[in-house]
């Protein structure tokens, strides 16, 4: 099983997608192939998840696997411990292995296990005001058409 050394975790539209990017700049870091594989995350199910969403998060495709070398993408729900490995094959000797993924900010089970599987593993947690991600994550769920409704209207379906 493959043991992280830093899970950057945090609040949606907080910048963790900003850090992870500075992360793979660093030559002392290896970052997860997927950056938000939600590996740890085991009670996030996408087949609970709205239709809405789904239709901007498709699955892996099974081809995925099968390169040589795995390709980054932004995101994934994996399950198996062989396929997480995977994510981190490009790893060089000495370096620290980063897994970022959002989820395990308000995942009930992902606190537990990552302190299991990486007792010793740094845990950076990225906040933001929350009315600044309120918005911000509202004017991408209109980018991708999941809202046609006003930001006050979709902060009062929310509460």
């Amino acid at each position: 099983m493959v043991s992280p050394d830093i899970f950057l975790i945090g609040a949606a539209k907080a910048g963790t997608t900003t850090i992870a990017e500075w992360m793979t700049m660093n030559p002392d870091i290896a970052l997860s192939k997927i950056k938000e594989s939600n590996y740890f995350s085991k009670e996030i199910d996408p087949a609970n998840f709205s239709k809405a969403f789904n239709s901007i998060s498709s699955p892996i495709p099974a081809k995925y696997w099968k390169g040589e070398e795995l390709e980054f993408i932004h995101q994934g729900f994996l399950r198996d411990s062989q396929l997480y490995a995977r994510l981190f094959e490009h790893s060089i000797k000495g370096q620290k292995l980063a897994d970022c993924s959002t989820s395990y900010f308000w995942s009930k089970k992902a606190p537990d296990l990552i302190k299991k599987n990486s007792p010793n593993a740094k845990v950076l947690l990225i906040l933001r005001n929350p009315v600044d991600r309120a918005w911000s994550h509202y004017r991408m769920a209109r980018k991708y058409g999941l809202t046609q409704e006003s930001f006050l209207k979709e902060l009062e379906k929310d509460f």
